[in-house]
């Protein structure tokens, strides 16, 4: 059976045994305990990103070591709560729920919204999602009472923060498909500066033959200076043409890889993108990319953006 959901940003509880949907409009998951683990303490820490840098040593002895898993932390009363899960995982599901990757807006998890399960919700004839011990969890119907009553998800239930998005995807301002728009975008900007070159070529050459031909005409003009600064200019203009095209065109590889352009300056002689790295992996594809094109490379934000810079 297939579900059509048609308002924008609907919460889908994402279980094991959910059923297919189709939907064409970006879309909220919410993660039952069967795609993620978690762990509680209580931690003399202040701030989300400094749980979330020691989360991976919290939620080792969880974790099966031959996966990758991303982490997530929340704070629940007086303790941090440490979410784990293995996204590949989640990724392969979805896509055999029907659910496309790139119109996913931001993944949650059942423990983030607690008290919503207060009542259960029934998952199938015999598994409901429930509250137990202050842990959302997956209980047997047949430990419910007979009479039990099951509540509804609707987009109520969607977390008011603490969202967290796929990697290789952005629901923000540039999707993975409008990634691949601007890498085709930048080869066309590339042909259209290799064709302003062309004509550039052709403005220094004819330029060069008026030159030569002005220096017969009156060879007063024939002196170093004179050339040099005629030659110097139509120089510097080939060169910041060549700059600028061949950056772009270099730009198309690591965007398909899975970065996101954030921002974009062509300046003369400077050229400069940011680019929002969302994992180690990107970044350090994107780092390695830079350095074999001798580019000047900054980190932001704990390498989760890059600053590639070009000087001629």
């Amino acid at each position: 059976m297939n579900f059509k959901l048609n308002n924008n940003k609907d919460l889908v509880l994402f279980h094991a045994n959910m059923q297919r949907i189709t939907h064409d409009k970006s879309i909220n998951l919410l993660l039952s305990p069967q795609f993620y683990t978690i762990k509680k303490e209580s931690l003399d820490i202040k701030y989300k990103r400094q749980a979330l840098k020691i989360a991976p040593a919290i939620m080792d002895e969880l974790l099966p070591h031959n996966k990758e898993h991303k982490f997530s932390v929340f704070k629940e009363d007086d303790k941090w709560v440490f979410v784990a899960f293995d996204e590949e995982r989640v990724k392969s599901f979805a896509i055999d729920c029907g659910i496309e990757l790139d119109l996913i807006n931001k993944i949650y998890f059942a423990q983030q919204i607690r008290d919503k399960f207060s009542t259960p919700i029934s998952l199938d004839d015999k598994k409901a999602i429930g509250l137990l011990n202050g842990t959302v969890t997956i209980i047997p119907k047949n430990a419910l009472d007979k009479a039990q009553r099951y509540a509804y998800l609707d987009n109520s239930f969607t977390p008011s923060s603490g969202g967290i998005s796929i990697s290789g995807e952005s629901s923000s301002l540039i999707n993975q498909k409008s990634s691949i728009i601007l890498s085709v975008v930048f080869v066309l900007f590339g042909f259209i500066f290799i064709f302003e070159g062309g004509q550039y070529s052709k403005e220094i050459t004819s330029s060069q033959d008026k030159l030569s031909q002005k220096l017969k005409d009156y060879p007063s003009l024939a002196s170093k200076y004179s050339r040099d600064s005629i030659e110097k200019k139509y120089h510097k203009i080939d060169l910041e043409q060549r700059a600028i095209r061949d950056f772009l065109k270099n730009l198309s590889s690591p965007i398909r890889g899975g970065a996101i352009l954030s921002e974009l300056t062509l300046k003369g002689s400077t050229q400069k993108v940011v680019l929002e790295t969302k994992t180690d992996g990107i970044y350090q594809k994107v780092k390695q990319k830079a350095k074999s094109l001798g580019l000047k490379i900054k980190s932001i934000k704990n390498n989760t953006y890059i600053e590639l810079e070009n000087k001629i």
